[in-house]
């Protein structure tokens, strides 16, 4: 299945490629196209995907966070900031 993840990393095969996230989010570890909908897709299947996320948009550790609350230690400081800061 990695191999697949490789093969159709590109613009053709985002479809495919969304399935295979959604179905198991921890595959977005191989990608090298992480868009905003795979990252999502990613982390509402499997929260702790967000490990493997270069650059996680407040939205993607929000939906990690909402997933499982472990992903915690994964969101990144100044986003974790952000958030406290905003809260009080």
């Amino acid at each position: 299945m990695l191999l697949a993840v490789f093969l159709i990393d590109t613009k053709s095969g985002m479809s495919k490629l969304f399935d295979l996230i959604s179905n198991d989010g921890l595959l977005i570890e191989y990608c090298k196209i992480q868009t905003e909908e795979l990252c999502i897709a990613a982390v509402k299947q499997n929260g702790m995907a967000l490990q493997f996320i270069k650059n996680p948009s407040i939205n993607v550790c929000m939906e990690a966070y909402t997933q499982t609350h472990e992903a915690v230690k994964f969101i990144p400081k100044n986003i974790l900031n952000a958030a406290l800061n905003f809260m009080q």
